[in-house]
């Protein structure tokens, strides 16, 4: 056990701490270890919820997880089943129900950013010291992305998977094996295919900048990360041809896919979407979230003025990082990112793509010293309070002082205890707080009071509730319903249901049965 204990120290030490101010970031939002159901809110409450319901009831009675009737018409349930509920972690919801599923949820959150540190600990391991481990590991798993879109948690499997892709990548690109990234890209395709297609484009630019980098890029190379590429792609063919062909039916086949303006947001606002505490509005979210701690913004600002990396390596990564920015700020670029799809809420779902570069480039150096590194920082300040002046303005500027002064003299301890005072109260003050939707005591009543009245499975029907819970009731309730919400859905039904029923069907893929007076 002593062993064990001390050859994985970084690796228990990360946990430990990512589950503890995770603890803190959720009670600082409300959200207490005993009552969590204000943890279900927006798409958590109205889809996943419901398609975690339908698919652990499916498997429990031996029902078919790829179609059901409770979808609409009846619907493959393909593209749902690839979309939300094809990580492994979420064989725990097989022990949940409806009274607990709340705590099911945030467990599966907490493991899931505790596993981004976790696998950022294992990409840096070999890489730099013990103490730099355990610092970057942690801010990788509380920047603000993961808080504030941890409720989207099948996202965050992407995200805990990156940091071994790129290992992999890295071993690829030095000659080592390649099982590593063949494996890893597969399984992060496999555990969410939209989300993994724009860290898909970042590990093909990563691969030039890494190449060029170390000076290894040819044309074998390259063809050997093409072909390893195509055939992690190719192992989830099962799986992403009919998502496709749902997806290309349904939400992609729309004509409405169009942003309003070609900039889309202020270019101003770059600087002030790094500083900490700073909650950029509801959860529709109109700006990027790029905090990943005052402490790598410091030493991205150092490693760019140090004599010790070439001029070379500093413009290529430079060129990853606003590459990276300026596809939050151009709206063709944030479409690819976006796997072409203009999302409805939770913009900008690829910049832990950023926070990961950030942390990959800063981690490894060896700092010396500049003076002129102060310019930089007083220019950032000014154009931060160009926008506000405000405690937050004030509180950014002494962190990037302070830390441009603990970095100088080493003082580790000191950086370390500010950093997580910072994450802390960064996670706590971007977190969004929503009281309770959904009714759990309603839920169960319902189900109750329709178990006597369902018909035979055999038989044909459709019920629906006349003051609805969620958009996709049928799901939660295990019953045949006409209502449903979900994006990787085809049109067939919709159509049907708005040209021939004459039924309201607010988008090909969005209907919600309401009650005539």
């Amino acid at each position: 056990m002593k062993k064990v204990l001390k050859k994985y120290k970084n690796q228990f030490i990360v946990a430990i701490l990512t589950f503890l101010l995770l603890e803190i970031i959720f009670i600082g939002s409300g959200i207490k270890p005993f009552k969590v159901d204000n943890i279900l809110f927006s798409d958590l409450y109205y889809e996943y919820i419901p398609f975690f319901n339908y698919f652990r009831d499916a498997i429990i009675n031996g029902r078919s997880i790829l179609n059901s009737f409770s979808f609409t018409l009846g619907q493959s349930t393909v593209g749902i089943l690839s979309y939300y509920a094809l990580s492994p972690l979420n064989i725990l919801l097989l022990f949940s129900n409806s009274y607990n599923i709340a705590y099911f949820i945030k467990a599966l959150i907490i493991i899931k950013i505790v596993l981004s540190g976790l696998t950022m600990s294992v990409y840096l391991k070999n890489k730099v010291s013990n103490k730099k481990v355990v610092i970057f590991s942690l801010i990788y798993a509380l920047t603000s992305y993961n808080i504030l879109y941890c409720f989207n948690l099948m996202w965050l499997d992407v995200i805990y998977m990156l940091p071994l892709v790129i290992l992999g990548l890295e071993n690829l690109i030095n000659g080592k094996s390649a099982k590593l990234y063949l494996i890893s890209l597969s399984i992060m395709i496999f555990v969410n295919f939209y989300l993994a297609f724009g860290s898909c484009i970042f590990v093909f630019i990563y691969f030039f900048y890494y190449s060029l980098v170390n000076k290894k890029l040819n044309f074998k190379l390259f063809l050997k990360f093409i072909l390893i590429s195509l055939i992690a792609a190719l192992l989830n063919a099962f799986m992403l041809f009919p998502t496709a062909y749902n997806m290309l039916m349904g939400k992609f086949n729309e004509t409405s896919n169009a942003y309003s303006s070609f900039i889309l947001y202020n270019p101003k606002a770059v600087i002030y979407n790094f500083i900490p505490s700073v909650h950029l509005g509801s959860f529709l979210i109109d700006l990027p979230y790029f905090y990943v701690s005052t402490l790598v913004l410091v030493l991205f600002l150092i490693y760019m003025f140090s004599k010790n990396v070439k001029i070379n390596e500093k413009a290529l990564a430079l060129i990853v990082v606003m590459f990276l920015i300026f596809s939050t700020l151009i709206a063709p670029l944030d479409l690819l990112m976006h796997c072409f799809r203009i999302p409805s809420s939770f913009n900008f779902r690829y910049i832990y793509n950023l926070s990961f570069f950030l942390i990959a480039v800063v981690s490894k150096e060896k700092y010396d010293f500049n003076y002129l590194i102060l310019i930089p920082i007083v220019l950032i300040i000014l154009w931060a309070s160009t926008l506000y002046i405000n405690y937050q303005i004030i509180i950014f500027a002494l962190l990037l002082i302070v830390y441009f002064m603990l970095i100088k003299y080493n003082k580790v301890k000191i950086i370390f205890l500010i950093l997580i005072i910072e994450l802390a109260y960064n996670g706590i003050s971007v977190n969004i707080k929503i009281p309770a939707n959904l009714d759990y005591d309603k839920v169960n009543s319902y189900k109750e009071i329709i178990k006597d009245y369902l018909p035979k499975d055999n038989e044909f029907y459709r019920i629906e509730l006349s003051e609805p819970l969620t958009n996709n009731d049928s799901f939660i309730l295990g019953t045949y319903g006409i209502s449903s919400f979900s994006p990787t859905s085809a049109t067939t039904s919709y159509i049907f249901l708005k040209n021939y029923l004459k039924m309201p069907v607010n988008k090909s893929y969005f209907f919600t049965y309401r009650k005539h007076s």
